[in-house]
Formats: C-alpha cells, structure tokens, sequence
C-alpha cells in the first residue's frame, strides 16, 4: 500500500517536471522578443541565459538547505514549495504582460528584471526540494525508482521542446506565459496533498537510510569529488546537445527534420532511466554511474565522428541514455550521502554543479569557440573528454564513499 503511494506521488512529480521544463522552453523561446519588446535588445539574450544559471547555481544550493531545515523544524515542505512556486508563476506571469507596454524606461526595465530574476530564483524550489519530497517516506532501496519515475516528465518536456519552439513562434507570448504559469502553480498545490497523502502510508519499516554525517574528512572529499563529477558531466552534455548535436545532424539531414531527430537523446534518456534504477536498487548509485559514464563516453566518441546518420541516432540513444541514469543515480547517492538531515543541502549542491555546466557552455557560446574553426575538432571532442574525467572523479567519491562508510561503522561500533 505505502509503495503503491510513493509510485502514485513520484508519477504526481514528474507531470510537474514536465510543467516546469515546458515553462523554461516558452522562456527561452520568447526571451529574445521580450528583450527586445522593453528596449534592453535581443543582442544581451545570452547574457540573460548566463544571468539565469548563475542564479539557479546559488539558489539551488540555498532552496535545498532550506529545505532540510523547514522540514527538520515543521516536518513538512510542501508548504514551503508551494509558497516560493507562487511567487515563481507570479514573476513568470508578469514578464510579457510587462512587456506588453512596448519600449520601457530605465525605470520600467528595471521591474521587468526583478520579475526575470523573482522567477528564476525562486524556480529552483522544484529541484531539489520537490526530489527530497517524494523520497522522504521511501526505503533507499525504493529511490532509484522513484527519482526514475519523477524523471520522465523531465525527459518528455526535452523531447516536446523542439515541437514546441516551432509551434510557438506563431503565438503571442502573453498566453502560453498564462497558461504554462497558471497550470504549473495548480499542479504545484497538489504537491501539498501528495505528501499528506505520503504521510499517512506511514515511514518504511527499515530507515530510509543509515545516519549519515557530511563533517568527517572522508565526507568532505567524497562530496568534493562527486560534485566535481557532476559538474564535468553537466558540461559534457551541454556541449553535446546544446552547441554540437544540430551541427552533427546536419552533416547528414536537412534543417526541418531537426525537429524529430533532436529528441532522439531524449529518447534514450527514458528508455534506459528504468533499468538503471533497477540496477542502482540492487548494486548501489556508484558502480551504475561508472558504468553508464562508459556508455556516454562510447556514445558521445561516436557521435563526433562521421560514421553517417544511422550511426549518430545509436550514438544520441547511448549518450542520452546515459545521461538519464546518470542523472537519477546523481539524484540518489546525493540524497543517501546526505541523509535526513543533509539530504536537500547535498542535492542542491549537485544540481548547482548541473547550472554551472551550463553557465561555462553558455560562456563558450558568448566568445565565440564554436564558430573558430581552429577550435571545432575541440568542440566535438570535449564532451567526450569531460565524461572521461567525470568518471575518475566519480571512482575516487566510490573510493571515499566506502571509507565514509567504514568511518560511521566504526562509530556506530564505537557508541
């Protein structure tokens, strides 16, 4: 019964997922317009892009240590998810009806930003907390899955995007502003109700989880090396989908069908997400990681090269596979090192190191990199390259991780 509720709540979380990554796609999608509508100019878009993740690499480390100390003091956070959501949607709405009023002043600019940065800011409430949510009544043989299960809406709003950005082209902003904003705050509501409902499954039988401790040195290097991990992994990827893979499709297919080759990565993300849950479940987050970095690392080395545009469909399967599993397992050994007191702090942290890749992709793009032939060979090359080393940094946190744990036994033994 209490297993039937968790997999009902993580299905629950991953249609607000999809809500809050269509959000984003309607942002960018219009960002260039709006700039250009309140006089600030379509040319300072990246700037804005680089703005948005700085913001959400500090502000998800701060939502996910809020989030541990509400529900220490409360023992519950959807409240809190949904009061900051609220005044997410509330700044989200307010953009293009600000901008309605065509060129604005100083002033008026002004306003605008602050409502930009209200939204990204207080965005970052559905990352981690809304993860430790779900999880906080499951056994961490249970949280695999679920991050799994909460992950596909994640994947589907990656794979609708294309679609989307041509379909929305042809609309004024101001309704899908509405109506993406308005449905993502209702479905935000529910959250509350979710984990009342979570709540009265009562607790596992066996701890979610052992007390875990992030003060000891052990601790320190392993949260070191696994961050430093994620953020390698965070800007492969992003070079990968983002600056390289629509140049890779066009050496072998014409502009238009980018739309429906695209969400190929995405594919793979769902369709290997599962049965890496079930292998973390059983074997541990740590060697599922390594594994699938070999996957991606194949995955991405093919992609670089051109073998013709069967072979790079396979190479965008196996790297956007492996990145889903990376992702969850990522999302799962954050919490279990974290625990019940550190959980939201550690996977905060992780998907801070998740916006910093993309900010440094984003400073790739604004100076130009991609566009220098003498650094193309580069470009193509250093996904690869970043995976690679994201996986020795991940073998030294599986190495720290197993003294970490031989640390708390001995304390244990010791008490």
């Amino acid at each position: 019964m209490r297993e039937q509720r968790l997999r009902r709540v993580a299905a629950y979380l991953a249609v607000v997922q999809f809500l809050f990554f269509t959000t984003w796609i309607v942002y960018i999608v219009y960002l260039g317009d709006l700039l250009k509508q309140v006089g600030i100019g379509e040319d300072k878009l990246l700037w804005f892009v680089l703005l948005d993740q700085l913001l959400f690499a500090v502000m998800d480390v701060l939502m996910g240590f809020a989030a541990d100390r509400i529900r220490y003091l409360i023992g519950r956070i959807g409240p809190f998810i949904l009061g900051v959501n609220t005044l997410s949607c509330i700044g989200f709405v307010a953009m293009p009806w600000l901008a309605e009023t065509g060129s604005l002043g100083a002033l008026g600019q002004a306003v605008w930003v602050g409502a930009l940065v209200l939204w990204v800011a207080t965005s970052s409430v559905l990352r981690a907390p809304a993860f430790v949510l779900v999880t906080q009544h499951a056994s961490q043989s249970q949280v695999s899955w679920l991050v799994a299960l909460s992950l596909v809406g994640l994947a589907v709003g990656g794979a609708v995007g294309p679609y989307l950005g041509v379909v929305l082209k042809t609309v004024d902003p101001l309704l899908p502003f509405l109506l993406t904003g308005v449905t993502l705050w209702l479905t935000t509501v529910g959250l509350i109700f979710m984990e009342r409902y979570l709540a009265e499954g009562g607790k596992p039988v066996e701890p979610a989880q052992p007390p875990q401790t992030i003060d000891d040195p052990a601790a320190r290097k392993l949260l070191f090396s696994l961050l430093a991990g994620a953020l390698l992994l965070a800007l492969g990827f992003q070079v990968h989908f983002f600056v390289n893979s629509a140049a890779q499709y066009l050496q072998f297919a014409e502009p238009e069908k980018l739309a429906w080759l695209m969400p190929v990565f995405w594919i793979g993300f769902n369709l290997l997400v599962f049965p890496g849950s079930g292998l973390s479940a059983k074997h541990g987050p740590w060697l599922v990681m390594l594994l699938a970095v070999v996957l991606g690392v194949v995955g991405l080395w093919v992609a670089s090269y051109n073998f013709g545009l069967d072979s790079l469909i396979i190479a965008q399967l196996l790297a956007g596979g492996a990145w889903g599993v990376l992702f969850m397992a990522g999302i799962s050994a954050s919490l279990h090192i974290g625990g019940e007191a550190h959980g939201g702090l550690v996977l905060g942290s992780w998907f801070s190191m998740l916006a910093l890749g993309a900010l440094v992709r984003v400073l790739i793009v604004l100076n130009g990199l991609p566009k220098q032939t003498a650094f193309a060979d580069w470009m193509n090359a250093l996904p690869a390259i970043c995976w690679v080393l994201a996986g020795i940094c991940l073998l030294l946190a599986q190495r720290f991780y197993q003294q970490h744990q031989d640390r708390l036994a001995e304390n244990r033994l010791g008490a």
